[in-house]
């Protein structure tokens, strides 16, 4: 096992990776502690698309961090394929929300003034221009907002590529189950794994749905719940898609390397991460609605993973109440691969006493308290 770590990192997904690089870079010594693999339980299969308006009705806290982050992917994949030979594939593409009916509609132009705002480039087009960005794309929906500075990565890669340059800089990847923590009074002072303790200086809790076990061992809550989330790969007749299609009722999206992504289901069952057949019929009765020309598409296979959710939708960034160097990264539902890298420095600025630069309130751990 390590000696004591400035930084120990439990959790060995997106979160825990991207932190992992951004504390090492800055030259402490850090250990990130996972059960199985990197990436191998929901950023390992997530869709990787990176929309910072699909969730969100109006702005907010979680909106300005989102567009933070998203500005910050455009040149982060460039410089981790630079650095570590691995290829996040960033890709700029046309993201299109379609609206069926006049209600819709209403609220996709309700939207473009705020959207509008943020500096990025987005409309409000009629079937015919959709059409022309995407020919396959239904006809039945008259009215689609084109998002022209929306983007996409592999987050499997992604993640992979977050812990290959924090592996440069010094950080250390232990595989073991994290048993328990040991408190020295306010501090803890160690992890313990099955395979012995790990002395820290701080300790960072990223391990998604399973966040809520380390707020037992802090005696705090960490209200974080598993949403099952299932994505059918296709290969659609005509190739890759032009453009990200997107609806409430679900999505389409090409990838470099998996395919054509059809998504999605939002599922309160527990830690059942199997995918079913029902949601294979909800998702495809879905897509065809947004282009009916899937309905000939190859399923090549289905994944599912367990996102990370709190009550109110919004992550957990912050010191445990009650504790001086255990802070908590969890949380982010749908939108962990997209807020990696603003995550990955707001831990950095908590764990090196740094203003983070942002107005933390709204994610403080104290909320559940």
């Amino acid at each position: 096992m390590p000696a004591g770590r400035d930084v120990v990192i439990l959790g060995g997904g997106i979160t825990g990776c991207a932190v992992a690089r951004v504390l090492s870079r800055r030259g402490l010594s850090v250990t990130i502690i996972e059960q199985e693999a990197v990436a191998s339980k929901a950023s390992g299969v997530a869709a990787g698309l990176l929309p910072p308006f699909y969730e969100f009705e109006k702005p907010g806290p979680l909106t300005d961090l989102a567009l933070k982050s998203l500005s910050t992917h455009r040149g982060l994949g460039r410089q981790l394929r630079e650095e570590t030979g691995i290829d996040a594939r960033y890709t700029q593409l046309p993201f299109l929300y379609l609206a069926f009916t006049k209600a819709e509609e209403e609220a996709l132009r309700s939207r473009l003034a705020w959207q509008r705002a943020t500096g990025l480039r987005i409309e409000v087009v009629d079937n015919a221009t959709a059409r022309e960005v995407e020919p396959r794309l239904t006809r039945e929906a008259p009215w689609a907002s084109l998002s022209l500075d929306e983007a996409q990565v592999e987050a499997y890669s992604l993640t992979l590529a977050y812990a290959a340059d924090a592996e440069r800089h010094g950080a250390q990847f232990v595989y073991a189950e994290v048993t328990g923590l040991r408190p020295e009074g306010h501090r803890v002072a160690a992890v313990r794994t099955a395979r012995g303790e790990i002395p820290c200086g701080q300790v960072v809790v990223a391990m998604g749905p399973w966040s809520c076990v380390a707020g037992e061992w802090l005696g705090v809550p960490i209200p974080v719940s598993p949403l099952k989330g299932q994505i059918v790969i296709l290969r659609p007749p005509g190739g890759p898609l032009k453009a990200v299609v997107m609806h409430h009722l679900g999505y389409l999206a090409t990838k470099p390397i998996a395919g054509t992504l059809a998504g999605t289901t939002e599922e309160e069952v527990g830690y059942d991460a199997v995918p079913t057949s029902a949601a294979r019929k909800q998702i495809m009765s879905a897509v065809l609605r947004l282009m009916p020309s899937v309905e000939a598409a190859e399923v090549v296979r289905m994944v599912a993973g367990l996102r990370p959710i709190t009550p109110d939708r919004l992550p957990i960034f912050g010191r445990a109440p009650g504790w001086d160097n255990a802070i908590i990264a969890a949380g982010a539902g749908r939108n962990g691969v997209l807020l990696s890298p603003v995550t990955a420095e707001i831990v950095a600025a908590l764990a090196t006493g740094e203003n983070p630069g942002v107005d933390l309130t709204p994610f403080r751990p104290e909320r559940f308290v």
